[in-house]
Order: C-alpha cells, then sequence, then structure tokens
C-alpha cells in the first residue's frame, strides 16, 4: 500500500459527493465500483481515511478497482469517491466561428453565429454580479467595425448599468467616420460616460462626456480645446516647453500661500534673469520687479504705502537709471517738476562756480524741430557747448552738464549720442546775471559821479 497526505474523515467532508464504501478484509484486493472510471486520476480512494497514491496503490480496469496490496480488515475503512465533473467545456471553433456563452453557476450553455465570446460570472439572479464580455465584430452596441472589444460590466437586479468599463480596438472613428484605427478605454457610471481615452493617429483625447483634454499628434496637451493655438479659449502646454492660457478673465493666477518671497523666477540659459517677488510686513504690502536674479535692483511697488506708491529699491540707493543712452524716454508728464539732491551734506569740494557771464556769452541758443517730430524746439546743441569747453580749457568730463554716450555696439567710440542736463546751466546764468548786475552797478555810480 502507498499513501498520500494525512488521515481525513471521509465521513464528514465527502458526504456530498458521489462515492462508494467497502469493508477491508486483510486479504481481498479487487473491489467493483457502481461507474467505471476513465482513469485512475477520475477517482480519489481512501483507505483508514488515509488518501492512496494513484500511481501506484491501485489499478483500474472498467469498474474493478484493484489494490496492489489487501486493505486490512475493518468496517467502511475503504472510500472511493469521484471527482466533481466541470460544468462545461471549451470545443475548438469550427470552420465558421462560433461563439459560446458559460455562465457560471448555471449548467447551460447557448451558442451562435456572432463570433462573440461572451463569459458572465452571476448570483442566484443572472443579470446581477460582474460581468465580462469579448466582442469581435460589428454586432458590439455603438460602434462600427470594432476589431475587438471587452466590456465589464456592473449591474443591478434590474439590468441597470451600475458602472461599466470598455476596451475596444476599432479601425472607424464614428464621431467623424475617419478611418484612423483607434484604441478606445472609457468608464461609464449611472448611464453616463465619465472618462474616455482614445488613442488614434491624432493623438491621445481624454474627455468626460465632452472632450476635455487632448494630447495631439505633435505631443502638445490641450485642455479645452481640440487644437494646438494661442488665440482660443483654453490652456495649451506644447511639446517644445511654450505655454499658452487663454481666458475671458484672468489669464493666470500664481497664489503663494505661506510668507513673503519670490512669486515668479525667471531664468535664461540656468541663470536667474529676473524675479518678481512679495515684500512688507504682511503678504501684498509690496511687490518688487527685479532685472536681474536678486532683489538688490528693481522697482518697488506698494500697496500700504499710498504716499509712496513706487520706489527704487529699498536696498540700494542712488544706484538705478531710469532709461539709457540708446534706450531713451520720451515725454514725462507729471504735476511737479524733478526734485534734485541738494543736500550740503552729501557734497565735498565745494566753491564758488567758476563759469560765468563768459561762458554764458559763448553759449548759442538755438530753435530745432527733433527729427519724425513737428513741433519748434528751444535750447542748445551739445556739440556747442563741447566747442565751448574746449575754448575755455575746460574737459567735457569735468562738466556735469555735458552728456557723452558710446552707443556703439562694440563700444569703440565709433557712434556717439549727446546729451544735456539744463539744470547744471542754471548756476552759471544765475552767475552771468550777478556779473551783470556788478557792471551796471559799476555803471550807474561812474554816472552819478559824473552828473555830480
Amino acid at each position: 500500500m502507498a499513501y498520500l497526505g494525512t488521515p481525513i474523515d471521509t465521513t464528514n467532508q465527502f458526504q456530498s459527493l458521489q462515492g462508494k464504501r467497502f469493508d477491508g478484509d486483510g486479504s481481498t484486493t479487487d473491489f467493483t465500483l457502481d461507474i467505471a472510471p476513465s482513469s485512475t486520476l477520475d477517482i480519489e480512494v481512501f483507505v483508514e481515511n488515509v488518501r492512496q497514491d494513484p500511481n501506484s496503490a491501485y489499478t483500474l480496469s472498467g469498474t474493478t478497482l484493484s489494490f496492489t496490496g489487501a486493505p486490512p480488515s475493518g468496517t467502511n475503512n475503504i472510500y472511493v469517491v469521484h471527482q466533481a465533473k466541470a460544468v462545461g467545456t471549451i470545443d475548438p471553433p469550427a470552420t465558421e466561428s462560433v461563439a459560446k456563452t458559460f455562465t457560471s453557476g448555471v449548467t447551460s450553455s447557448t451558442t451562435d453565429n456572432s463570433d462573440n465570446l461572451t463569459l458572465i460570472s452571476t448570483d442566484d439572479d443572472a443579470n446581477s454580479g460582474p460581468n465580462l464580455r469579448l466582442y469581435r465584430n460589428s454586432s458590439s452596441p455603438g460602434d462600427s467595425d470594432v476589431l475587438g472589444q471587452i466590456d465589464f460590466e456592473g449591474r443591478n437586479d434590474n439590468s441597470e448599468d451600475i458602472v461599466s468599463a470598455r476596451i475596444q480596438a476599432i479601425t472607424q472613428d464614428v464621431t467623424d467616420g475617419t478611418e484612423d484605427g483607434r484604441l478606445t478605454i472609457n468608464t461609464i457610471m449611472d448611464g453616463t460616460e465619465r472618462i474616455r481615452i482614445n488613442c488614434h493617429s491624432g493623438g491621445i483625447t481624454f474627455r468626460n462626456a465632452d472632450e476635455e483634454m487632448r494630447i495631439d499628434s505633435s505631443g502638445n496637451l490641450l485642455v479645452g480645446k481640440t487644437s494646438a493655438n494661442d488665440t482660443d479659449v483654453g490652456v495649451n502646454l506644447y511639446s517644445t516647453g511654450k505655454a499658452s492660457f487663454v481666458v475671458a478673465g484672468d489669464a493666470t493666477i500664481f497664489n503663494r500661500t505661506s510668507d513673503n518671497g519670490n512669486i515668479i523666477l525667471l531664468r535664461s540659459a540656468g541663470s536667474n534673469a529676473g524675479i518678481i517677488a512679495c515684500h512688507g510686513n504682511h503678504p501684498g504690502d509690496e511687490l518688487s520687479i527685479s532685472g536681474s536674479g536678486t532683489n538688490t535692483s528693481g522697482v518697488y511697488f506698494s500697496n500700504s504705502n499710498s504716499t509712496l506708491p513706487m520706489k527704487n529699491n529699498s536696498t540700494s540707493d542712488n544706484t538705478q537709471d531710469l532709461g539709457a543712452g540708446s534706450y531713451r524716454w520720451d515725454d514725462v508728464y507729471a504735476t511737479n517738476g524733478t526734485i534734485q539732491t541738494s543736500d550740503q551734506q552729501e557734497k565735498n569740494t565745494i566753491t564758488d562756480s567758476d563759469l560765468g557771464l563768459d561762458f554764458v556769452n559763448r553759449l548759442s541758443p538755438k530753435s530745432y524741430i527733433f527729427n519724425g517730430k513737428t513741433r519748434t524746439h528751444y535750447g542748445l546743441i551739445a556739440q556747442d557747448v563741447e566747442t565751448v569747453l574746449s575754448d575755455i580749457s575746460k574737459t567735457s568730463a569735468d562738466f556735469a552738464g555735458f552728456i557723452k554716450t558710446d552707443i556703439s555696439e562694440e563700444q569703440d567710440g565709433s557712434s556717439y549720442r549727446y546729451g544735456l542736463r539744463y539744470n547744471e546751466f542754471i548756476a552759471p546764468l544765475i552767475k552771468a546775471v550777478k556779473e551783470l548786475k556788478a557792471e551796471n552797478d559799476s555803471l550807474k555810480a561812474r554816472v552819478t559821479a559824473l552828473e555830480g
């Protein structure tokens, strides 16, 4: 005798299965079964509740079960149980494709010529529980030219879809009839399509009921729009790295929710190029725009100081210019004139002006019209002032009223732009007036003496 496993209670464990019991007497080896098994694998044999090895403990010949060794004496100590048969088997397809339906828990099967395979896992009600259906032609509802389709469905007792998902491969886009080949994955809840993912020659489309997002064939991500452009409302993230936001209201919102600091950091070739940041004791007190990678330059806009809504960067003084020789401002509109710093404590090497009547007499006031303009202006020509300074042996670098900026691309002095600070001519004019008054006073004194 050959034994497998450990003893089990065959009386309780196999009550519901078809089988037959025998009494062993220590000498009998052959026993007759009621049903002829097809092989030793179709039965399980237990002696003294121990399963016997089908390869060595016994043989079969029709309904005769022959042990290789006589089982010991005992009442009902030999038990033969027949293995449970499968409900059905899947036959290979015939020349004409034949679809079969197999339902677990239901001992029937149906066939048709729809070339479909439907597998339904059900509970007591044939319409409830999860369902899996495999389709392979246009008999699938809702789409044409379906190459393959798998439906996963959850239904209630009224055959109403609660949740379903579909994976399908088709050759024709049913929305516009173009044959582009498409793989569709969608999900339906309560009868409404919630998510659809279409993979086709035009890219990948994501949608919720109506299309909401897609990745086109160029790799652009589109949200709320169907083509890559900068005019239609929606979001466009280009595959090149460019981004486009088009909306009727606030186009882009950047919200720093914690402390003050950088809101937008701009970089060029990996290096910081500019910053938009918030400052102050409370969020929104001040906003700075800096043209460098730090907040050491730029302009501050204040929301909390109504008398100083815009100022130079508070961390630096007397370092920033407004405009440049090659990038000048045009008109500056203001209700008051500019304020020049004139604090004695901020000046050194203070002496009386060496420019007066002689300098003023050498100046040549002109009238002129700016190129591209129409109105007549009155003033001085900077090149004339440069000549006057040379005539009185005063270098142009020593007179702040004269500006000569190298605007050549190579900065080699091949091209200059001239300018004047007219406020620097006020002091020489005042001295000239005083010199004229002194002369006038002297003449008046001489006239008075002659008359006397």
